[in-house]
């Protein structure tokens, strides 16, 4: 719990000085905090604190159904929060006090220090439990939607119902510009890339690029709110942490890198950086993805969809409107769980207490969620049926095959100068290629290049391969790229095209789905009414056509585009639909166990592994600086980095739960079966991790 002790009244002083206001001048509050002791915040931010918008984060739990699992972890998005701020204002601070030259002002540290303490103003209950599981579920017109994006508008509705523009102006920000700067670094459109040429932003100038680093980092990742959720989920999870966030403030330092000042970080503490993406995995593993954590996640999104779908119920939330701006005259609006988001005003009263109002509700429409919950509190919870493991290559088999062609090209090439690509299996590879390699590139600097007949078959015995099974990336913007390999190769530059055609896509699409090329057809809506039923032959799995919806493909951003573009057909994007699978599985399972248990009694999901950049190496994405050159920026190659280190940075998970409890199911027996199905599927043999941590902390 956070104290803090207010000094004297000043509130209504006025402070103008361009920014530069003097901090010892202004009184500030302090607050005792078991993780970063005495924080001492600016008369602003406690402002934004007292508010009815920011302390509605008192009862929203950081992490979700963690709670359930792990006894301490009690702790609540209001105390992040102004950890994050706190660490904000110490790394703008610390940047200022070390470069001078950068010109950062006090102005635009309080700026950095209210985004950091607004960052997650728009979390709903049980944080990335409704916005990941329950929105898009509840919402199919609203997948896109995060709680990012709840951030801002709440921020705007706190703003503006408080008054605070008036107050910013006293403390001497300028609203007109500060409000932007403060909401671009609490979420930015995904097409304002950093990247881009052209400065995205208008809060700051390109000058002061940096500065969108310090509370969420997209460049890398490495930013205060991070420091601060390790640092305090290890503390209330009783895990132990070896990452040292201080060193980072100490050694950080801003260096400009092809005109953008970036945050970068001395040579010698990349183990140290090491140790933080690792930190990130461990809790993944031990917390957030817990399997308990995540059956009673299911189990509170199972029991908040059925509540969501009974109008006027005691989970509602009931707001008081003024009609035509006047407080005298009011009407009552009630708002679903779903559509809450919908106005801040009734986001603001929705938090985690809609489990106890649930919970203790007497509505008989609510008799469904009401029994979901008790099973929770009662410990009866889904059975964990399994999970299998989805193998990826590894990164030693794409180094060997890199250089394999190195050596088969000649010229002087080492494994370094290119990537092999397979076909169909990396969606999006052109943007990891661009981020992946030394030189700023963009998407149009790369080609695919079809390896055709005349020498297809060479290069694949030069590298023990099938003929089909790789693509040749060029990296940087050598113009002569096409001559040395025509002249290597023996062919002329104009054999080397742009080729795609559909059945890449559908090899591409197969491994996403794990399937075969053959085992579906991409169609077209509308245009081909009977795809549903076309689809039904195909894949001989007794299916009907209730099966196949319409799912966007996270991984693959873009998708639907791509594939307009491929086909060339005047398509549109709503032409497509791509099947899912995990029906089918279900009612597998449902066969394959027994007892009456029907595809509606099963729940599927994946789960991703990684180290925080997916199947990328973190360390590539960072910047460091010497102990001999503190302006210069530089990135540790890969033949820089310790050979001990990992090779392989993501895993995908896909965990069977069933729903139904039955006192009498034997779970050897169903895990000898479900072990069995697995084997028939061709999925990896499910893995018992007897050392993994269970419920309330027992062994299994």
């Amino acid at each position: 719990m956070i104290i803090w002790s207010r000094l004297a009244e000043q509130e209504n002083t006025t402070v103008k000085n361009n920014g530069n206001m003097n901090p010892e001048q202004i009184p500030s509050k302090v607050f005792n905090d078991p993780i970063h002791g005495h924080m001492e915040l600016h008369p602003l931010l406690v402002k934004i604190i007292d508010t009815p918008q920011f302390q509605r984060l008192r009862n929203i739990k950081q992490l979700g159904g963690a709670y359930f699992v792990y006894p301490g972890a009690s702790h609540n998005r209001f105390e992040h929060s102004i950890g994050v701020a706190h660490l904000a204002g110490q790394l703008g601070q610390a940047l200022k006090t070390k470069q001078p030259g950068l010109n950062i002002t006090n102005r635009d540290i309080l700026c950095v220090q209210i985004a950091g303490l607004c960052h997650d103003l728009g979390h709903g209950p049980f944080s990335h439990l409704f916005d990941a599981m329950f929105i898009p579920r509840a919402r199919p017109d609203m997948r896109e939607w995060k709680h990012e994006t709840a951030s801002l508008a709440m921020f705007d509705h706190l703003v503006e119902s408080n008054g605070l523009e008036v107050v910013m102006e006293q403390y001497g920000l300028i609203p007109s510009e500060d409000l932007t700067f403060i909401k671009e670094m609490i979420h930015t459109d995904n097409n304002n890339d950093q990247e881009s040429p052209q400065w995205p932003y208008e809060g700051r100038t390109e000058d002061k690029s940096f500065l969108y680093e310090i509370v969420s980092n997209k460049e890398n990742g490495i930013d205060v709110d991070k420091f601060d959720y390790f640092a305090r989920d290890c503390y209330h999870l009783g895990v132990q942490i070896n990452f040292d966030y201080r060193r980072f403030l100490k050694f950080a330092r801003v260096c400009e890198v092809d005109g953008r000042k970036h945050i970068c970080v001395r040579d010698k503490e990349e183990d140290n950086m090491t140790e933080m993406f690792h930190t990130r995995l461990c809790l993944h593993r031990r917390a957030y993805q817990h399997k308990v954590t995540k059956i009673i996640e299911t189990m509170i999104t199972d029991a908040f969809l059925k509540a969501d779908s009974v109008e006027n119920n005691e989970s509602t939330i009931t707001i008081y409107k003024a009609i035509d701006g006047k407080t005298e005259s009011t009407e009552k609006k009630t708002f679903r769980l779903s559509k809450a988001i919908d106005d801040m005003e009734a986001y603001t009263k929705l938090t985690d207490a809609v489990f106890e109002q649930i919970l203790n509700s007497t509505s008989e429409g609510l008799k469904d969620a009401r029994h979901i919950l008790r099973r929770i509190i009662t410990r009866k919870l889904y059975r964990f049926l399994g999970e299998t493991r989805l193998d990826d290559p590894t990164e030693e088999k794409i180094l060997a095959c890199r250089r394999k062609l190195a050596e088969a090209l000649g010229g002087g090439l080492t494994e370094y100068d290119f990537e092999i690509v397979k076909k169909g299996k990396n969606p999006g590879w052109k943007e990891r290629l661009m981020k992946l390699l030394d030189d700023r590139l963009k998407e149009h600097d790369f080609e695919i290049v079809e390896i055709i007949p005349a020498w297809k078959k060479e290069l694949a015995e030069a590298l023990g391969l099938t003929e089909d099974d790789f693509v040749i990336v060029k990296k940087g913007k050598k113009p002569g790229w096409k001559n040395k390999l025509a002249e290597a190769l023996g062919l002329a530059k104009d054999d080397f095209e742009i080729v795609e055609n559909i059945s890449a896509r559908k090899k591409e699409l197969a491994e996403a789905l794990g399937l075969t090329e053959d085992d579906f057809e991409i169609v077209k809506k509308g245009k081909n009414p009977g795809w549903k039923e076309e689809l039904m032959k195909v894949l001989h799995n007794g299916l009907t056509k209730d099966d196949f919806e319409i799912v966007k493909k996270g991984k693959t951003p873009g998708w639907k585009k791509k594939l307009m573009e491929l086909l060339d057909d005047g398509l549109k994007e709503h032409d497509f639909e791509i099947m899912e699978i995990f029906p089918a599985w279900k009612r597998e399972l449902a066969e394959t166990l027994g007892g009456g248990l029907t595809e509606d009694d099963f729940d599927i999901t994946t789960i991703k592994m990684d180290y925080g950049k997916k199947r990328e190496d973190p360390i590539d994405h960072l910047y460091f600086y010497t102990k001999r050159d503190t302006t210069r920026a530089i990135k540790r190659k890969r033949c820089q980095v310790s050979r001990i280190r990992p090779t392989c940075f993501s895993e995908q998970l896909v965990r069977f739960v069933c729903k139904k409890a039955d006192p009498k199911a034997d779970p050897k027996t169903d895990k000898k079966k479900f072990k069995k199905w697995c084997k028939a599927k061709g999925f990896p043999e499910y893995q018992e991790n007897q050392s993994e941590l269970l419920e309330d902390g027992h062994q299994n």
